[in-house]
């Protein structure tokens, strides 16, 4: 992966090791049809270890220490690419994973500063000693066994039904010492059944989880404004920037979801990624120190987020982190989904507040068109009906009677 802010991922995209020749075997029974053994699971990821530290050492660098819920992860993804994974996704036998910089937040929720990854494979007639040699001697494999930089590496091994052996090395550099007993046992799904934003802000409580804080919950209006977002920058609306432009009215946008003085602090973020896996989209924020100290602030209550794709398959996302007075103030009711509105909105009116109001007359039966924002003739005919249903001065503009009467102040 690229650097992303002060992030390095030295995750290897190429070069996948694959062991070939056939050397002494090794002690344990594993027997492949050509009849070399090789070991079972937990010594094989032993042996790889000491092999591996071996290497450091003679090297001149320091040994690794494993973290268990390291190991966990690679041993995820070396049953997901022994099952045949990684061929139904891009047709190729070994790939990498693109939540890498989740599960390095997950070991390590008090910081990381860089994380990699390295797989590989033992067919029929190789063995463990030449699949380490074989990461050896691809230079992009070697930059991650004999980085300065790691302090702790993951370690896990799976057979597919042919014996095959397939291994996958999670390395990390650790803020303070790593975590050797930590508590994570394997990265979790997202409930059956959540949708794609559901699934995203899963994720984002799992990492808040990891780092002992509080969750965060999602607001209905704030999502609703983070959707309009990405949909903008899925429709070219960011052409300039590389669609990655930040909105410059989130004031506006919080005072319209949240209501007048009841945000004590937010941050609003934009990503854009082909990964369609939420726990992907969440790791290409946690690839940033900056964002990912946005993600675990401590004093976070409420979170809103929008995704939209385009043709090609990029996935926008925008997120609006924020700490409210009282959660149960602003969470969205039976009365109101939709927001607040304090001016006197009318035709030409744009923004924010323009879109609580077509939310609004959408949830009374007065507006079908999806909410953009732009206060149309059109829309004010829609307003006068709404007006006249009740018994209102059928003026097209939202005075504060028909503001009233809507439920949005």
């Amino acid at each position: 992966m690229a650097m992303t802010g002060a992030v390095l991922i030295s995750t290897v995209l190429g070069g996948l090791a694959t062991a070939q020749s056939a050397q002494a075997a090794v002690p344990m029974a594993r027997v492949s049809p050509q009849g070399i053994t090789l070991p079972e699971q937990f010594p094989a990821e032993g042996q790889l270890f000491d092999l591996l530290n071996a290497t450091r050492v003679a090297n001149g660098l320091k040994a690794l220490v494993r973290i268990p819920s390291l190991d966990n992860f690679a041993r995820e993804w070396s049953i997901y690419m022994a099952g045949g994974g990684c061929a139904e996704r891009d047709g190729a036998l070994l790939c990498h994973r693109q939540n890498l910089a989740m599960i390095a937040s997950a070991v390590s929720p008090r910081g990381w500063t860089r994380a990699g990854e390295n797989v590989g494979t033992v067919p029929d007639g190789g063995t463990i000693e030449a699949l380490h040699q074989a990461f050896l001697n691809s230079a992009s494999h070697r930059a991650n066994m004999l980085s300065p930089y790691y302090n702790a590496v993951g370690i896990g091994v799976n057979f597919d039904a042919n014996g095959r052996l397939f291994v996958t090395f999670e390395y990390i550099a650790t803020v303070g010492e790593p975590n050797t007993t930590g508590p994570v046992t394997g990265f979790p799904a997202a409930p059956e059944g959540a949708s794609q934003e559901e699934a995203f802000v899963f994720y984002v409580n799992f990492l808040r989880q990891q780092a002992g804080l509080q969750p965060v919950v999602r607001n209905t209006a704030l999502d609703r404004e983070s959707a309009y977002w990405s949909q903008f920058r899925a429709d070219g609306g960011c052409e300039s920037t590389g669609g990655a432009c930040n909105r410059r009215d989130m004031p506006t946008v919080l005072k319209a979801t949240l209501g007048t003085g009841r945000t004590r602090w937010w941050s609003a973020a934009v990503g854009m990624t082909y990964a369609s896996d939420p726990s992907a989209q969440v790791a290409w924020f946690a690839n940033s120190s900056a964002m990912r100290k946005m993600l675990l602030r401590k004093d976070a209550n409420m979170i809103g987020v929008g995704l939209a794709s385009d043709a090609e398959g990029v996935t926008y996302m925008t997120l609006a982190l924020v700490q409210v007075k009282d959660v149960n103030k602003v969470k969205p009711n039976s009365a109101n989904t939709c927001g607040w509105i304090q001016p006197t909105l009318k035709v030409r009116s744009k923004g924010p507040y323009v879109r609580v109001a077509q939310c609004a007359m959408t949830e009374r039966g007065f507006w079908q068109t999806p909410a953009d924002g732009i206060y149309t003739t059109g829309f004010a005919e829609a307003v006068k009906q709404f007006q006249t249903a009740n018994n209102l001065r059928a003026t097209g503009t939202l005075d504060l009677k028909t503001r009233r009467a809507l439920g949005v102040i």
